[in-house]
C-alpha cells in the first residue's frame, strides 16, 4: 500500500507549505501476487470545483499486471483502465480510457527484449515501460505514459492526455516488484 499527500493550496505564515494529515489518494494492491492495483481518491475533484456535495472515497485507476512470454524471455505486462465516473449527479460522465503496455520485440542479435523509448531512457530495468492506447503491439501508437532509468537511482516518468500526474505516478509506483 501506498499514501500518497498532496500539497495543501496555502502556506502558513512562516512561509511553510503544509501538507495534509490524511492521504489524498491510496494506492492498494488487491492481491499478495500484486498482481492487481487499485488507486483511490478520498475526495472528488468534480465536486469540489462545483462546491457541492462531498461525494467522497472513489476508485479513479485499476491495473493489472501480468507476464507475457515474448521471442526467448518474458515481460512483465500492464493493462490499465481509468474508469467511468458513477453517473450520478455530482461528477460528469465519461467514457472509460484503457491503456496497456507497449510490448517490447526480442532482438535476436542481443538476445534480450528492447524498446524504443526515443532517448528519454539510458539503462536497461525490467521496470522500464510505455503505456498506449490500443493492442501494444501495433507500430507507431503514441505513448500515453513512458517510465525509465536514467541512472542508477533515477527515473523519468513522462505523462500525457488523459492521465493525470497522480495516474501516472501511481503505474510507475506499481512496478516497484518487477524485476
Amino acid at each position: 500500500r501506498f499514501d500518497i499527500f498532496t500539497v495543501g493550496p496555502a502556506a502558513e505564515p512562516n512561509g511553510v507549505v503544509m501538507t495534509s494529515a490524511t492521504p489524498a489518494f491510496t494506492l492498494r494492491a488487491s492481491s499478495r501476487a500484486r498482481t492487481e492495483w487499485k488507486l483511490s481518491s478520498a475526495r472528488c475533484a468534480a465536486c469540489e470545483v462545483r462546491a457541492r456535495r462531498h461525494c467522497g472515497r472513489r476508485e479513479i485507476m485499476q491495473m493489472t499486471h501480468y507476464r507475457e512470454a515474448m521471442g526467448g524471455g518474458q515481460a512483465w505486462c500492464m493493462d490499465v483502465t481509468l474508469p467511468a465516473s458513477s453517473g450520478d449527479d455530482c461528477c460528469e460522465a465519461m467514457t472509460p480510457v484503457r491503456l496497456t503496455l507497449r510490448r517490447p520485440r526480442w532482438n535476436f542479435e542481443r538476445k534480450t527484449l528492447a524498446l524504443n523509448f526515443y532517448g528519454r531512457c539510458s539503462k536497461a530495468s525490467a521496470r522500464n515501460f510505455q503505456l498506449v492506447e490500443g493492442s501494444g503491439t501495433t507500430r507507431g501508437e503514441k505513448h500515453k505514459l513512458l517510465f525509465g532509468k536514467v541512472a542508477d537511482d533515477a527515473f523519468v516518468l513522462d505523462h500525457s492526455f488523459p492521465l493525470p500526474t497522480v495516474h501516472a505516478f501511481a503505474a510507475a509506483l506499481s512496478t516497484s516488484h518487477w524485476t
